[in-house]
């Protein structure tokens, strides 16, 4: 393997002393890419012109000289040894070199492990692990929303993505407030997971954010035949991953109100946020009758849902829901419902439908200009006999 180029002196002194399988092994721990936190840059070829070579540093965390950058540190008996090594690139090289305070042998050594580690997670996963991952963008509330791939990447492991180029829903094209909107992100959404599935994944990771009633569309229109998984960001880092412990999430279900007409029910769901009964629609009178899935002992906020164990609990409870209504009012055509909810709790509720046994769902939308519910849309409706 070719030596770097550099000038830096540290880089320079004691080269030959590094040795060609101190070399060679620093490049496949650290998969060719520079070890400083959040840089990667690939160092096997030039970053503008592509052009093959080696572009790689092999930096010493505790320096090859006392009088050298970080060589007052405690020094270890092989300066060369593979873990006083580092491969960078030459900007990064020169940054730790100029500010020795700001990156210590101890934030060094940090970034070596957690890059070493990542390597080893990343490249000892198997095919099996290949995930197809979606992307779905609308407009909130007029506003442009952003899904950062880095996030989707470390939400998604032990899986990873099975192309560089995920596969995206756009709809950021279309406005909310436009009377068409429901009709052309159905439209949209329709036509592109069509094409999603007939690349054919084993399992796909959905990464939305887009108004409540267009993603429990979506959730519907994905074949529950092929492993679906939701996640959640985070309001408190901004971030995708799931999140370990807490107190569990826990959901009651229960009936608010009994209707005259046995064939006529409504759902609300008071997850995210409560639902005032007053904010229902005329149309929903006393025919009616109304139930309900709430958090219990825990107040309704968009933060509420954060491990994908409380995403479990509200599936579980969402179909035993069904199941009761089912039971309870027979063959239903359809359910009003009313969703407060965060996006994968609106996806679950659209992919947890059964097609030919469930009702249809007619949506309502919280318009908080009028203060109330409008209808949005229909699922389910197309799937049944």
């Amino acid at each position: 393997m070719p030596t770097s180029r550099s000038s830096s002196p540290v880089s320079r002194v004691g080269r030959s002393a590094i040795g060609q399988t101190n070399t060679v092994t620093l490049f496949a721990m650290a998969a060719g890419r520079c070890q400083f936190d959040g840089c990667n840059t690939l160092l096997i070829e030039h970053h503008v012109t592509k052009e093959a070579g080696n572009y790689a540093d092999r930096a010493h965390i505790v320096a090859y000289k006392p009088a050298g950058p970080r060589g007052g540190s405690e020094r270890p008996t092989n300066i060369h040894s593979l873990e006083n090594l580092m491969l960078v690139c030459s900007q990064c090289h020169k940054l730790i070199d100029d500010n020795p305070t700001a990156y210590s042998t101890e934030t060094l050594r940090e970034y070596k492990r957690a890059h070493e580690e990542r390597v080893r997670l990343i490249t000892g996963l198997d095919k099996n692990h290949q995930t197809k991952v979606l992307l779905v963008k609308a407009r909130i509330s007029d506003d442009l929303v952003d899904i950062v791939k880095g996030d989707v990447t470390t939400a998604i492991a032990p899986y990873y993505p099975d192309d560089s180029r995920f596969f995206e829903i756009d709809l950021t094209q279309l406005r909310v407030s436009d009377e068409t909107f429901y009709d052309a992100a159905q439209q949209t959404i329709r036509t592109r997971v069509q094409q999603l599935l007939e690349i054919g994944p084993a399992h796909i990771s959905v990464f939305a954010l887009a108004p409540i009633p267009v993603l429990i569309f979506l959730g519907n229109v994905l074949t529950n035949k092929i492993t679906v998984d939701l996640f959640q960001r985070h309001r408190d880092n901004g971030g995708w991953k799931w999140k370990n412990g807490g107190t569990p999430a826990e959901y009651a279900y229960h009936r608010l109100r009994d209707g005259v007409e046995r064939s006529r029910v409504a759902l609300i769901l008071s997850l995210s946020g409560e639902i005032d009964r007053a904010a229902l629609p005329s149309s929903i009178d006393c025919s009616f009758s109304i139930y309900e899935i709430r958090l219990e002992n825990q107040e309704a906020t968009p933060d509420f849902l954060k491990t994908k164990i409380d995403l479990d609990a509200f599936r579980l409870a969402y179909r035993s829901a069904i199941a009761d209504l089912r039971r309870n009012h027979g063959i239903l055509e359809t359910i009003a419902l009313f969703p407060a909810v965060p996006a994968p709790v609106a996806i679950a509720c659209g992919h947890d439908l059964l097609p030919k046994v469930d009702p249809a769902l007619d949506v309502y939308d919280y318009d908080k200009r009028n203060g109330g519910f409008r209808f949005a849309l229909t699922v389910n409706r197309d799937r049944r006999i």
